[in-house]
């Protein structure tokens, strides 16, 4: 198994436990890779204040992690960027 599909399987075996917004915001991790919560919202045409939620959801659950720090292009402030959780098999 590669660590691509155990992280599929992991996501499956919680899938059902997630609600439909939070599959949705995991989903666009998957889909366009690690993300501001703003670039999230972007991407899924949400107000931010429906992200942030979600994405501390989804951190407590283990299935996000933060991944760095960039600054935002419009305002030049830091912020969190997440990524999707892998696991890592030894």
């Amino acid at each position: 198994m590669t660590v691509q599909s155990t992280s599929l399987l992991a996501f499956q075996s919680v899938q059902r436990g997630l609600s439909s917004r939070q599959e949705a915001v995991y989903k666009a991790f998957e889909r366009y890779g690690n993300m501001t919560n703003k670039q999230v919202a972007h991407e899924l045409g949400w107000e931010i204040n429906s992200i942030t939620p979600r994405v501390k959801e989804l951190r407590e659950q283990g299935l996000l992690w933060e991944t760095g720090i960039r600054r935002d292009p419009v305002n030049g402030r830091p912020a969190k960027v997440w990524g999707v959780a892998r696991e890592t098999l030894f």
